[in-house]
């Protein structure tokens, strides 16, 4: 397995170096390429020029996301804002961060220690609830699966800090936790600007004649 600190190849790889985790595996070597357009048939002299059109048709795929790889799900890095309830009575705190959801209008959640600031796995019958609200359609009934038991991790193999789940923006929310009194927060919603040409008519209030 090649070093992620490899030199990179194209702006593509270099969006990719940026990305937390990214793992080497991503990151192609000549003789990967050469061994791939040898078997489709390519002539040992075309290898030099395929190389440069597959780094230059990385690259133009990079241009089309804004410069850099969209990815979902990784934990908030240094810089990068975040929400935070405190729970009362508890040592822990709620956090939701964007997790690249913005789109999708969702935020993802976890739990951090307030005293080490670290992330944790909810505890021990630790559950989050979405509460109904009026104009907005049900949930799934229950309390929220993280994203790690949905792909049928068990929670004793999830590791330590890496439990996240998410929820949908403007959603009431409830944490029942085992002894202690249930602990009720809203998922902010995000402000969100038209579609850009478009005026939205607003209503002019009146009484019914």
């Amino acid at each position: 397995m090649l070093s992620p600190r490899r030199t990179t190849r194209n702006r593509w790889e270099e969006a990719l170096m940026s990305m937390p985790g990214a793992p080497a595996y991503h990151f192609v070597t000549d003789e990967q390429l050469d061994k791939m357009f040898l078997s489709l048939g390519c002539k040992p002299s075309e290898l030099a020029a395929r190389r440069a059109d597959y780094d230059k048709r990385m690259d133009s795929m990079l241009d089309l996301t804004g410069g850099k790889i969209p990815f979902i799900g990784a934990k908030p890095v240094a810089g990068e804002r975040i929400h935070i309830f405190t729970i009362t009575n508890d040592h822990l705190a709620i956090r939701l961060w964007d997790g690249g959801l913005q789109d999708d209008g969702q935020f993802l959640l976890d739990l951090v220690d307030s005293r080490t600031k670290k992330p944790v796995n909810s505890p021990a019958g630790y559950k989050i609830y979405v509460l109904p609200r009026v104009g907005r359609m049900l949930g799934i009934p229950g309390p929220l699966m993280s994203w790690e038991v949905a792909t049928n991790i068990p929670r004793k193999d999830i590791k330590d800090g890496e439990e996240r789940f998410s929820v949908l923006e403007g959603s009431p929310c409830m944490l029942r936790r085992p002894g202690k009194d249930d602990f009720f927060f809203a998922v902010p919603d995000r402000a969100r600007d038209p579609l850009p040409g478009m005026q939205l008519a607003t209503p002019i209030m009146s009484w019914q004649q």
